[in-house]
């Protein structure tokens, strides 16, 4: 009788066992998972964004804005939650893709889109008519920055009126706002056809630009947007410029010595000769006076006339009988 007991308290405490160890995995395996479970999503806001990169001046079409899911707490102030209320508006800064658009980016409600829209507070857009060679052949593009030189004709105030063709940087660090009716950047190919390239100036910027355009020949220079540097030249004639290539200084010739200096005279009495110095006005020793009447001059080194280029002597003229 005691084995048929042994066997059930054997079944039993197995089966304890069993029940319990299921249990306990159970309650381990809730807190697993409630380890590892996800925080609770916060809720999300849409957000007018722009769908590719937009410059200054774009105008917002509904092609290029789109609304894109945003955390409340990420919002930027200023965030447009509709696009209705963003159609037509002016982007008053350069927007990257998936940006969002605020009204401190955007033109007052009003302005209309246009080359207008670009030009900052103070400034003021200016066509010049060039060339290929003007524009480097389509590389001067919306957005560089250029240098402008000027050539002209100076006439000198002379009998001749000559006129000497001179350079002169003039303007320096000036943006691009357009080539012919080009806009963004990368059209500047199309000012082979056009040959308009519109400049943002100052209001004296203009007034210089006008009359070396109207006087003169423009050429430009290729800045790098980064140089702000500004350099100060003194301009080159043809004159300069040709003698900036010499290799010496010319120099006055020298007289050769035994010579007499310019001005001297030579006083020639019977067979004598002798030098007075031009400069003092005295006489040699030998003593020929410079006038009758007149007080001597402080005698004065005579030199004889050089071999090489003598002076004949005046022969007298026969008298007539």
């Amino acid at each position: 009788m005691a084995k048929p007991r042994v066997v059930v308290n054997l079944v039993v405490s197995c089966i304890v066992a069993l029940v319990a160890g299921f249990l306990v995995l159970k309650l381990l395996r809730g807190r697993h998972e409630a380890a590892i479970q996800a925080p609770p999503v916060a809720p999300e806001t849409l957000v007018a964004v722009t769908v590719a990169p937009l410059a200054r001046g774009a105008r917002l079409d509904p092609d290029k804005i789109k609304l894109s899911p945003y955390f409340e707490q990420s919002i930027p102030e200023g965030a447009f939650r509709g696009l209705d209320e963003l159609s037509g508006r002016i982007v008053s800064q350069p927007l990257a893709a998936n940006e969002p658009v605020t009204k401190d980016k955007l033109f007052p409600v009003g302005v209309s889109g246009g080359i207008e829209a670009t030009i900052p507070l103070g400034k003021r857009a200016m066509s010049v008519k060039g060339t290929p060679v003007l524009g480097l052949g389509g590389l001067i593009g919306p957005g560089a920055h250029i240098d402008v030189y000027g050539v002209f004709g100076i006439t000198k105030d002379d009998k001749a009126a000559r006129e000497i063709p001179v350079a002169k940087l003039l303007l320096q660090n000036i943006p691009v706002l357009a080539v012919g009716d080009d806009t963004e950047k990368g059209a500047g190919k199309s000012a082979a056809a056009t040959g308009l390239y519109t400049l943002e100036l100052t209001p004296d910027e203009a007034e210089k630009l006008a009359l070396a355009s109207d006087k003169g020949t423009l050429h430009f220079t290729l800045r790098n947007p980064t140089d702000g540097d500004v350099v100060f030249t003194r301009g080159e004639d043809l004159l300069r410029l040709l003698m900036s290539y010499l290799d010496y200084e010319p120099k006055a010739p020298e007289a050769p010595r035994g010579q007499a200096k310019p001005g001297g005279v030579v006083i020639i009495k019977g067979t004598k000769q002798t030098l007075v110095d031009g400069s003092t006005g005295s006489t040699g020793a030998n003593g020929a006076q410079s006038g009758q009447g007149q007080a001597q001059a402080p005698p004065a080194t005579a030199a004889p006339v050089p071999e090489q280029s003598p002076i004949p002597v005046p022969v007298p003229a026969p008298q007539r009988r």
